[in-house]
């Protein structure tokens, strides 16, 4: 049986991309628009890299710190929103600006224990972890 990709998925092609961080990585990197990518590291920082498509590889965009490793996979949900939990007991919520190319944090929040699992994204745009 052959797989056909619905139209509305777009895929992308990059070239092998060494993707540096300064410490181990744990978690699996997320995809979102405008060929974002994001994945955490062990070096207590959250890695945001963007597809450039002349070139087909992966370039850096920035890097936010965190007070613990980030080993839970980053997610993206609606309105260029981004959830990561870390290992400093923190649930964290960046925003990207796809017109300005830029992200920053817009929430921080305190759990009771340390977060390694993934977060995901409700019906309502909702980040649950």
């Amino acid at each position: 049986m052959k797989f056909k990709v619905p139209e509305k998925f777009k895929i992308i092609e990059v070239q092998p991309t060494e993707l540096r961080t300064e410490g181990s990585i744990f978690s699996s990197p997320a995809f979102g628009p405008d060929g974002l990518v994001a994945v955490g590291s062990g070096d207590k920082h959250i890695y945001f890299y963007r597809h450039n498509p002349q070139t087909q590889t992966l370039e850096p965009l920035t890097k936010m710190k965190t007070e613990g490793m980030v080993e839970s996979s980053p997610a993206f949900g609606p309105n260029g929103l981004i959830a990561v939990g870390s290992a400093d007991k923190h649930f964290y919520l960046y925003r990207y600006d796809s017109k300005t190319k830029t992200l920053k944090q817009v929430a921080q929040k305190k759990t009771e224990n340390e977060v390694f699992s993934s977060p995901s994204f409700g019906q309502i745009g909702r980040a649950h972890v």
